[in-house]
């Protein structure tokens, strides 16, 4: 990509695609759709190329933390799609950042991938100082300002017991289920 424009990787299923793409690629954006992906393998096949600064995908159907941390080591960030009440369980599963879809989708995707890139500039450039300080991020929005449709991620938990005295029985599937997500 040149100097300035990012490259974004797209798999969002439904009538969301249009106008996240529309709006991705609106005049004034310093964001460029590199490849609209039939599916998670296509868009995780991209990014394993070299291909992309970062993916917005839908969460569900594959999208899970296997996958997440699979985009993260090609250097992707990534942005999840998902209702709102999916929000922490995407957030859970190591994702930059989540947007809630609905209304707006396409608008509020550009700022919040705008942010989530100049984060991890920031973060690389190893200045130390907030976003909204840096100065390779002199466009970033404030990081104390709330941004529509961004939520941050919450730490990764450490440890989760599943207790019950003996013989009681759906321990193991609560184990196994937890883990699971």
């Amino acid at each position: 990509m040149s100097a300035g424009v990012a490259g974004v990787l797209v798999w969002l299923s439904g009538t969301h695609e249009i106008e996240a793409v529309e709006n991705l690629e609106s005049a004034g954006s310093a964001l460029r759709v590199l490849r609209r992906c039939a599916d998670l393998t296509e868009l995780t096949g991209a990014a394993e190329a070299g291909i992309g600064d970062v993916a917005v995908l839908t969460l569900g159907r594959g999208a899970d933390a296997a996958r997440i941390a699979t985009l993260r080591r090609c250097g992707v960030a990534t942005v999840l799609v998902t209702q709102g009440i999916h929000a922490q369980r995407a957030l859970a599963i190591g994702a930059d950042a989540v947007v809630t879809d609905g209304e707006g989708l396409g608008e509020r995707l550009v700022a919040v991938i705008t942010t989530v890139l100049a984060r991890r500039s920031a973060a690389l450039s190893g200045d130390g100082l907030p976003v909204s300080q840096s100065a390779t991020s002199s466009e970033a929005l404030d990081s104390a300002s709330p941004i529509p449709g961004l939520t941050t991620p919450a730490p990764p938990a450490r440890l989760v017991a599943v207790w019950s005295g003996h013989g009681a029985p759906g321990r193991t599937s609560l184990a196994l289920n937890l883990a699971s997500e």
